[in-house]
């Protein structure tokens, strides 16, 4: 029996819209495959194409004067990036703003392909795609060799998200690190309740976006009508963290200068994870948490003991 407390975060996340995809691409030839550089080359493209829709998507400008990306582009977990003649990657896009013209975004990605990777500017192709979430909508994958008919991929909001982890899900695991932090502070063992409050803050930011009124980082109802029950629920959960600091660093081209992006990889281990918080959890895992989101960092994955 669905509680009414999932039901109430259910119907908050509704207005969020998404499309989600992982793409099976070809390269010319073998080339090692790193993610910041297929952003990159994506970005270039996007900007070449449509400067308006860069700014909007790519750097998440926005009214409120906080940038706020539209989009994540994060490793497939099966494949192997050293040097591969085919890879693939996911791609997650929402808001209204980037919906609207998901057309022109996936044409900017056939011009990335064009203009290649890596130092000898290796050509790529995309081949096909397909739905990575489980959702009542359509999920048969899309094969073709441009990318004129993948805007049949389905729009969804995390509210549709269907469960598949099981009953008996004890970890939540990040596979590419997460970098959440505290009074501006790496937090190095992060609880179920800082999860939370970082997913409450993930989505409320992306909710009101554009409306002009971020809602504070503390414990409100700004986030969601029933945020201080769920907090209650969480208060009561015995978990534990395991796991280390990881050094990262990367170059920021606009800054001109290398960017701290250390963090923690690992997992947080839970006694029991309550039904009514399930849905948060499924929304944390599509839209990620922390710092460094468009790369692919703070991706939360249940795992089934």
């Amino acid at each position: 029996m669905i509680s009414d407390l999932n039901i109430q975060i259910r119907r908050y996340l509704e207005p969020v819209k998404a499309r989600a995809v992982r793409f099976r691409c070809v390269n010319e030839k073998p080339v090692e495959v790193v993610l910041p550089t297929l952003r990159g080359v994506w970005g270039l493209a996007l900007h070449q194409t449509n400067q308006k829709l860069y700014d909007t998507v790519f750097e998440g400008k926005n009214k409120t004067n906080q940038k706020q990306p539209l989009y994540i582009i994060r490793p497939d977990l099966n494949c192997n990036y050293e040097n591969s003649q085919t890879f693939s990657f996911e791609w997650i896009v929402w808001n209204a703003a980037a919906l609207q013209y998901f057309d022109q975004l996936l044409q900017s990605w056939k011009l990335a392909g064009l203009l290649g990777l890596g130092k000898n500017r290796v050509r790529f192709n995309i081949i096909g795609a397909e739905p990575i979430f489980a959702t009542e909508s359509r999920t048969e994958t899309i094969t073709n060799d441009t990318t004129s008919n993948f805007t049949d991929l389905p729009v969804f909001s995390p509210a549709e998200l269907q469960w598949t982890f099981g009953n008996h899900v004890r970890q939540l695991a990040f596979p590419h690190s997460i970098r959440l932090l505290q009074k501006g502070k790496l937090m190095t063992k992060p609880t179920l309740w800082n999860i939370i409050i970082a997913i409450f803050c993930r989505l409320s930011s992306m909710i009101v976006q554009g409306l002009g009124n971020i809602p504070s980082n503390r414990p409100s109802d700004d986030w969601m009508p029933c945020s201080q029950d769920i907090l209650e629920l969480i208060r009561t959960i015995p978990n534990q963290w395991q796991g280390e600091t990881v050094t990262l660093r990367r170059y920021s081209a606009r800054q001109q200068q290398e960017v701290d992006m250390n963090g923690v990889f690992g997992s947080l281990f839970v006694e029991k994870l309550p039904d009514e918080i399930k849905p948060l959890i499924l929304a944390a895992d599509l839209f990620h948490l922390g710092k460094g989101t468009i790369m692919g960092l703070g991706r939360l994955l249940p795992i089934t003991s």
